[in-house]
């Protein structure tokens, strides 16, 4: 898959790997076996795998209770972006990783649009069936300095 972006930035790149790492349902379920009005908190980890010209985005989601703000469950998934102009999107210089935001959004579009296939499957069946993942702003996760991408 190629992706074009702004300023003539250009991403040639696979999804390599998706994996469900950790999910986990809370007890004791709502009231009436029903839950509504959930709130999602998101924590997105971007790393790169140099050796293997990669970058993988780990998302996790939290969902909450509105009553009383409780963890109700959570999920974590991994998708691991193989980069074929690797060169061209990461750039290294000292102990700074830098990925252009136009890339970083594009890879969170992916993740997040992933996870939320991922819960949809996991929850079908349970109290959370109905409870799905909301469209997500991909930039509301921009890196706040380069130091946030990390190497494995």
């Amino acid at each position: 898959m190629t992706a074009k972006k702004e300023k003539g930035i250009s991403l040639e790149f696979r999804i390599s790997n998706i994996e469900l790492i950790e999910k986990s349902f809370h007890i004791p379920l709502p009231k009436g076996n029903s839950f509504s009005n959930p709130q999602f908190e998101l924590a997105i980890n971007v790393s790169v795998d140099k050796p293997n010209k990669s970058i993988i985005n780990i998302l996790g989601v939290n969902v909450k209770s509105a009553d009383d703000n409780s963890i109700v469950a959570s999920i974590k998934v991994l998708c691991k972006f193989e980069i074929t102009n690797f060169e061209d999107v990461v750039m290294f210089s000292d102990d700074l990783i830098t990925i252009p935001d136009p890339i970083i959004e594009t890879l969170n579009i992916i993740t997040i649009g992933t996870t939320r296939g991922i819960m949809f499957n996991e929850f079908k069946g349970t109290w959370l069936h109905n409870t799905i993942l909301p469209v997500i702003d991909p930039k509301s996760f921009k890196q706040e300095n380069e130091k946030q991408v990390s190497m494995p």
